[in-house]
């Protein structure tokens, strides 16, 4: 069996490995995973998600409109930024503070959204020691780099309002960081430069090296 994952669902695909099957099961079944533009180490996108909300793009939408919505979904919780990936990184500022990853109890009590930090509890081993550890079967691991991605907002006013947003590397959507967390694991790597996050799906090149994957796994 090859398993082709895009993006959340690998935090999800690893949590399996790790807790629910033997590597026994895994050596028996799995011949390889496959995951392309994951977040393995979560996105530094959730943290305005959660403080102003996001429009995703949609004329008309406002972000305060959706955002009461969107902390309702246990999986933006997944996609938190986890602190052993991003460190010291500054990933919010106000007037008054900064924030890391390693603040984010801080943060759900500072945009008035203190359950947060229970949401987040019981989601936090899909992140953290997971994140990093080998899941016990081969991994061939795809995703973009290059791409404006959203690494830091700066708040001069109300947490309603949108931020000034300051880009790094990544995706466009995943921040390289979090990508790049899957060389600790994989069988191979290769980054794509200038592919977006979900335009790396169309691309013929990724395309064959998934086919690629599957034909070792047909004839084994």
């Amino acid at each position: 069996m090859e398993l082709l994952i895009f993006q959340l669902t690998s935090l999800f695909n690893r949590w399996i490995y790790k807790s629910m099957q033997t590597q026994e099961w895994k050596d028996t079944y799995v011949h390889a995973w496959v995951p392309i533009s994951p977040a393995i180490g979560g996105t530094v996108n959730e943290m305005k998600l959660f403080a102003t909300g996001s429009s995703e793009g949609i004329p008309g939408v406002s972000s305060n409109t959706v955002r009461g919505e969107q902390r309702s979904y246990e999986s933006n919780a997944w996609l938190l930024p986890d602190a052993a990936t991003y460190g010291d990184d500054v990933l919010v500022s106000t007037t008054d503070r900064n924030y890391t990853a390693s603040d984010l109890d801080a943060f759900f009590t500072d945009i008035d959204f203190a359950v947060g930090t229970k949401i987040r509890a019981r989601v936090a081993d899909l992140t953290g020691s997971l994140a990093t550890a080998s899941p016990g079967v081969p991994v061939y691991c795809y995703y973009g780099t290059g791409v404006d991605t959203e690494a830091f907002y700066e708040y001069s006013g109300s947490f309603d309002d949108e931020p000034v947003v300051t880009m790094g590397d990544g995706d466009g959507t995943v921040n390289l960081k979090s990508l790049e967390l899957c060389k600790g694991f994989s069988e191979e790597v290769k980054a794509f430069p200038g592919e977006t996050h979900s335009g790396l799906l169309d691309s013929s090149e990724l395309q064959a090296l998934v086919v690629s994957v599957a034909t070792i796994a047909a004839s084994n």
